[in-house]
């Protein structure tokens, strides 16, 4: 059936990506359709497939490598992340990430430094 060819194709098209995670150091973002989970951690979002089990596309890097501990939500298509810590300092900045679009953006800092 025709069904199956295109689905088939569409999974053929997939790149596969070998991703090395600190899952300790992760927030853990599901999308409400519950087929793909977010993993934000190192100054990184990583979109895995839970369907098919890959993970969908490269890291998507924030600008500032290496951030761990921070606090991160997901809202309509966005993630929002939040503090963390870069080389045991706390950190104040707030950024969004489009997970249409693949765009980040700055946003207001907070007043203080903060982290989980």
């Amino acid at each position: 059936p025709l069904y199956s060819s295109a689905a088939s194709d569409v999974y053929k098209r997939q790149v596969k990506y070998e991703i090395d995670l600190d899952l300790q150091e992760c927030e853990t973002i599901s999308h409400p359709n519950g087929n793909v989970i977010y993993f934000v951690c190192g100054g990184q979002i990583v979109a895995y497939d839970n369907f098919n089990g890959v993970f969908l596309k490269k890291p998507s890097n924030l600008n500032y490598l290496g951030v761990k501990r921070c606090s991160a939500v997901l809202l309509d298509n966005n993630i929002y992340v939040m503090g963390g810590c870069k080389d045991q300092k706390a950190l104040s900045g707030t950024y969004r990430y489009n997970i249409i679009t693949d765009k980040w953006s700055s946003m207001a800092r907070f007043h203080i430094d903060r982290y989980n």
